[in-house]
């Protein structure tokens, strides 16, 4: 076997971004559920973001089977334009584990598997090591994570129209870790065949809801990280959501509106109104209003989770 081409992923509009040292963290075995009402430190919240599309954005809801070649659509639920919450939960777990010492989340009956370090194996509860950082907040095998997407739903009335592009399906290539799409102009795609795809266009607004239960400081720092929220303005990153990402597709700014907080204290009993802790509003005039907020970002940056040099390389590539 020769040596692997980087090169030819990039003409294929990706980059892949190896498993590297520090290796996963383990973090020791993750609270049931009913215990993290114990952690007095713990946060619990709402998030309330905007979704500005940068280029325009494809999301699919499948192909009917009795007709292939049709246009691919745009996902509904009943009449309404959304993105569903498993499609962002997915989008951001993978940048989370980017940016932390994290496992590769591949299933048990996965044959590329064998080709994955010890140290990267997907977490379990039945695994001695521990959870490592994305498994903790997102969930893992047998684990219920701590955060929640709810639809992003379209604001106003743009109007979706069929774009044409080359056709995207292309052999597939392993490596061994992760694969972001970079944001660029179509390329590496098959010139010989086309598809259409329903679009909505540039500067399409979503708004998302983001619910969390019982984050450490430092986890919910890492959360904000991954949304794009870093203080450090060449470190916001402009993340790729949807399908035809290698087509120029699918980027998207996260404007975060409003972050309310509650202690673990305060929800610990299910009759009270939970009392809010710290309530953030951000705008274009003020976007990081306090300092508690930087605190949580340099909080997370010096946890044992954090992995700097993922972090820099993904920031890298979604610039934009």
């Amino acid at each position: 076997m020769g040596e692997y081409d980087h090169q030819k992923d990039e003409e294929k509009g990706y980059k892949p971004v190896p498993v590297t040292q520090p290796y996963r963290a383990s973090l020791g075995p993750a609270e049931e559920h009913d215990l993290l009402f114990r952690g007095e430190r713990l946060l619990s919240g709402r998030l309330t973001a905007v979704l500005i599309c940068v280029t325009p954005l494809h999301v699919s809801s499948g192909k009917p089977k009795d007709n292939p070649n049709s246009p691919s659509p745009f996902f509904r639920r009943g009449d309404r334009l959304v993105v569903p919450g498993s499609s962002l939960k997915g989008t951001f777990r993978s940048l989370f584990e980017a940016i932390t010492r994290s496992c590769l989340t591949l299933p048990p009956n996965d044959k590329k598997r064998r080709s994955v370090p010890e140290a990267y194996i997907g977490c379990s509860v039945e695994d001695d090591r521990g959870f490592c950082p994305a498994c903790r907040v997102f969930g893992g095998l047998g684990y219920q994570g701590r955060v929640f997407f709810s639809d992003a739903v379209v604001l106003g009335s743009p109007q979706p129209y069929l774009e044409t592009i080359n056709q995207r399906w292309s052999p597939r290539r392993f490596h061994l870790g992760r694969r972001i799409y970079l944001h660029r102009d179509p390329v590496g795609l098959n010139p010989t065949k086309e598809e259409q795809i329903e679009v909505l266009p540039e500067k399409t607004q979503l708004r998302m809801e983001m619910s969390f239960s019982h984050l450490t400081q430092e986890e919910l720092g890492l959360l904000l990280i991954a949304l794009g929220q870093d203080r450090d303005p060449p470190k916001r990153m402009v993340v790729k959501l949807g399908g035809a990402k290698a087509a120029g597709y699918g980027a998207v700014r996260v404007v975060v509106s409003e972050m309310t907080l509650f202690s673990a204290a305060s929800q610990r009993y299910g009759s009270f109104k939970p009392v809010p802790l710290l309530t953030f509003t951000w705008s274009k005039e003020n976007p990081y209003p306090t300092e508690d907020f930087g605190y949580l970002i340099a909080e997370a940056k010096k946890s044992i989770s954090y992995n700097k040099a993922g972090h820099d390389e993904i920031a890298e590539a979604l610039k934009y």
